[in-house]
């Protein structure tokens, strides 16, 4: 979806998409009271996905992808349709040009092949941005399911404990796209992450463990600035990836994903027996997953690279101490 819209855009579409997201998890917690066995609660929510079948007919593919396969006949079939759609007219002096040849690898031999996910490490710029991103989302996911899951045992009701959990990640969608237009997507990154990572370990410290409400508002507060630099990390790169790598550097990126949201429950299991303990190996990988942030660019306002190339080029002046956005790198 962030291929379709303007650079303008992208922000509220997030948010829109974020709002969304957290809208459905907090009902999460009233199907599984109204569903308490595990299985039929598992085959209530799922059978919902078969409504994803009707997509193929309502959402039309990407025109970025189009071109950035070399595709520009559909491509351009589809701009004049959007256009129409939106009411305007399509340039009739405008053609699209499309040079096959820059989308390929071409190999030692002289023979050419399609980019698949070895290129997203296979230069020096694009393999920094790939391992920091890959750590980006394993570490995110791994605190936002773990802090979730940690929830339940806040309150004498863990549906309400859960709903409360969930709740927050409503204004955090909201500020999201405010943190976005102000500070960038680095920054916000950079901030939510390391927040996150410093409220985890503040509520390991051993003379505030007597404090309830002082536990339950840093371990709420975490979950606020997780869940933001959880909205934050899907624009953030889609944007570094270039367009004919985007999708297998997302794949890669919530492989990395799902292995952080498998270890959580694990790690958020020593809560029974060390409580504080548990938070540090929350809170130690998402500060260090926020100072490593700083070795991304900036995306704000930029336009995507397209081609392997400009995926390596993209971001090289980049200054580590440059926090706010800037026109030029």
């Amino acid at each position: 979806m962030m291929e379709c819209v303007g650079s303008q855009y992208r922000n509220r579409a997030l948010v829109g998409l974020c709002v969304a997201y957290a809208i459905g998890y907090s009902l999460l917690a009233l199907f599984a009271w109204a569903i308490p066995d595990w299985r039929h609660l598992q085959l209530s929510i799922s059978t919902w996905i078969i409504l994803f079948i009707l997509y193929y007919f309502v959402i039309s593919e990407s025109p970025r992808w189009l071109h950035g396969s070399g595709r520009g006949k559909e491509c351009e079939q589809l701009l004049r349709r959007i256009a129409r759609i939106n009411g305007k007219t399509y340039p009739e002096n405008v053609t699209i040009e499309i040079d096959n040849s820059i989308h390929l690898i071409t190999l030692s031999n002289g023979k050419t092949r399609e980019p698949n996910v070895v290129d997203t490490v296979r230069t020096p710029n694009l393999r920094k941005k790939s391992f920091i991103l890959n750590y980006e989302w394993f570490v995110v996911a791994y605190v936002y399911y773990g802090l979730t899951l940690n929830a339940v045992s806040l309150g004498k009701n863990p549906y309400m404990a859960f709903v409360y959990s969930t709740a927050v990640e409503v204004p955090a969608a909201l500020i999201t796209g405010f943190l976005l237009k102000i500070c960038g997507r680095r920054l916000s990154t950079v901030s939510s992450m390391f927040v996150g990572g410093v409220c985890c370990l503040v509520t390991a410290l051993p003379f505030l463990q007597h404090i309830d409400w002082l536990i339950t508002f840093l371990a709420t507060f975490g979950k606020f600035c997780i869940t933001i630099t959880f909205n934050v990390v899907y624009l953030y790169s889609a944007e570094l990836y270039p367009t004919v790598i985007r999708n297998v550097g997302l794949g890669s990126n919530s492989v990395f994903a799902r292995i952080g949201a498998i270890l959580a429950p694990y790690v958020s299991s020593l809560s029974t027996t060390s409580p504080m303990l548990c938070q540090v190996l929350f809170g130690v990988p998402a500060i260090v997953a926020g100072v490593l942030a700083l070795l991304l660019p900036e995306t704000t306002d930029k336009i995507l690279p397209e081609t392997i190339p400009e995926g390596e080029d993209f971001g090289r002046g980049q200054k580590f101490w440059q926090l706010l956005p800037r026109d030029d790198f």
